[in-house]
């Protein structure tokens, strides 16, 4: 019995053993498993990372060249490096290697870089108006003037180009509205007036500005008018974005200004004399009815276009004081093109380990 007894005890013993290291076995596996997943992800965020990283980078560099890469660096305990091929001046193909450890993780990405445009439907008039119902429109100046024959910069009619229409309106009823507001040969253009349900709504994309103006008013006096005097922003050969902020209640009133780009005005905007914009003006609202004064008291010219946006019904619009809003193909191209931070479109993205 007792030989049994110790035969019995070293078979449990043998049992128990083969069960333990069975079970370290499984735990250092499981260990190992999980240990390896967690370098796997990441060296994937870190390539991931490094993408981001090299964007920032090469954001600084209006022209991309093999001088531009590789960017290297450490990420999260690991390293990366991103190496770039320019396929044109505005496309790149980037090839990222995260490593942790001794796991490498690549992703392969082409990418094409541009400012942010604005809306092509913006070149279809001299001056578009989304805001429906229209409250009131009036042109009460003895030369006031809606064309849209193209122009170039300086205002001189090019007579070859071919024209856009005057004034675009959302609805036959705002044309309505306009129609009774101006007198005969102020608005010209093919049509001169033209109804269109597609005017372009710029509350939808005006606040991407916002971020990136190079120069932002504010307007904090609670609904009182805001004036800006004596201002030149930007240059022909240097646009700029002028962003007003009225947060809805506001109006902003400019006196002998002068600028080049794009101008957005949250609120209203009344341009009282001697002021001359060329490119693009936005005046919206999302909230309140907008009131448009060009020219309140002297000669005001805008070389471009302009939109009213927003949602808000019961905007309202005079031109008086002999002002000009002139079509400029040209002045609506040069805004296109300011320099703004670059957006990245990817057209192919493959990652994994390759």
């Amino acid at each position: 019995m007792g030989s049994n007894a110790i035969v019995t005890v070293l078979g449990f013993l043998i049992v128990f053993t083969i069960v333990d290291l069975t079970m370290n076995k499984g735990n250092l596996e499981s260990y190992d498993n999980t240990f390896s997943y967690s370098k796997h992800v990441t060296s994937r965020d870190i390539a991931r990372n490094s993408i981001q990283v090299a964007l920032r980078k090469i954001d600084t560099d209006t022209a991309l060249g093999p001088g531009s890469f590789p960017v290297t660096g450490s990420l999260n305990g690991g390293t990366f490096n991103v190496a770039g091929t320019i396929v044109n001046d505005s496309t790149i193909n980037l090839v990222a290697v995260g490593t942790f450890m001794d796991s490498n993780y690549n992703i392969k990405t082409t990418l094409v870089r541009h400012h942010i445009p604005f809306d092509s439907s913006y070149l279809k008039a001299a001056l578009g108006i989304h805001p429906s119902p229209l409250g009131v429109f009036n042109m009460n100046g003895s030369k006031d003037t809606v064309d849209g024959r193209d122009h170039d910069l300086t205002g001189r009619l090019l007579p070859l180009n071919p024209p856009v229409a005057g004034i675009q309106m959302s609805t036959t009823t705002d044309s309505v509205v306009v129609a009774g507001g101006i007198g005969v040969g102020d608005v010209l253009g093919s049509p001169p007036l033209k109804v269109d349900p597609t005017v372009p709504d710029p509350d939808t994309s005006a606040s991407r500005y916002k971020m990136i103006a190079d120069f932002y008013y504010t307007n904090s006096k609670k609904g009182k008018d805001s004036l800006i005097l004596n201002t030149t922003w930007g240059s022909p050969t240097h646009p700029v974005i002028v962003y007003c902020d009225g947060a809805d209640v506001a109006n902003f009133k400019m006196n002998n200004c002068t600028g080049w780009g794009i101008l957005v005005v949250d609120g209203g905007l009344t341009l009282q004399s001697n002021v001359t914009w060329t490119g693009l003006v936005i005046s919206f609202s999302k909230t309140t009815g907008i009131v448009v004064n060009v020219g309140q008291s002297n000669y005001s010219t805008i070389i471009g276009g302009v939109i009213m946006g927003g949602l808000a019904p019961g905007s309202s619009y005079t031109l008086g004081g002999n002002t000009s809003i002139l079509y400029s193909s040209a002045a609506l191209r040069m805004a296109q093109q300011i320099e703004t931070p670059y957006v990245y479109e990817i057209r192919s993205w493959y990652e994994g380990y390759f």
